[in-house]
């Protein structure tokens, strides 16, 4: 087994348990006796982090090919893991009955659901995301940091506004974002195996 080998293996169950768990939520949710009213904010950070930790993996299996299996080589990504697993964690409520409608949760919640993801995109970008950038390449930067700017403003913006529209913007615009760089990623990854016959 090699060293990426060992580490995906490490990597997958970390945010398999992420997947785990925010699918377990809403799964609960779904069988409770007495529905809440479940508005559109809960639900479309469910998608938000469902398509975060698939971007996740995804970044790690094109990137993370030559990691080094030591302390220092996995920590970012344990953090990484632990931060979508928060986050997961509390995007649904457990106690059904404190929450009558699921906009107030994540409005009460959303600084322990929002904020992990943050801290997965931070991370992210400055241990993994960073050192590939091609440092003589002043357009690949520019791309990269208006992008990931981007990205990272419509993470932050719902944390700063109770307005229900902008919340729901900024989460609109971040998953179709993130569904055509990596549609787009893996179309173009997928015709470049083909060229080389891989």
């Amino acid at each position: 087994m090699s060293q990426f080998e060992f580490f995906m293996t490490f990597y997958s169950l970390l945010l398999g348990l992420a997947v785990a768990e925010l699918l377990l939520g809403f799964g609960n949710l779904l069988r409770a006796r007495q529905q809440p009213r479940w508005g559109v904010l809960t639900p479309l950070l469910g998608v938000l982090i469902l398509i975060q930790i698939i971007a996740t993996f995804l970044d790690a299996w094109f990137k993370l090919q030559d990691i080094v299996v030591d302390m220092r080589g996995i920590a970012a990504p344990t953090l990484i893991g632990i931060s979508y697993f928060t986050a997961a964690l509390m995007a649904v409520p457990r106690d059904i009955e404190d929450w009558p409608s699921f906009d107030e949760y994540f409005h009460a919640r959303k600084g322990m659901t929002l904020g992990p993801l943050i801290v997965a995109n931070l991370l992210t970008i400055l241990v993994h995301e960073l050192p590939l950038v091609v440092t003589d390449r002043p357009v690949e930067i520019a791309a990269y940091a208006i992008v990931n700017g981007l990205l990272l403003l419509l993470l932050v913006a719902p944390l700063f506004t109770r307005r229900r529209g902008i919340a729901i913007a900024a989460m609109l615009a971040q998953i179709l974002i993130m569904l055509l760089i990596y549609a787009t990623q893996l179309r173009i990854a997928g015709m470049v195996a083909h060229l080389l016959g891989a």
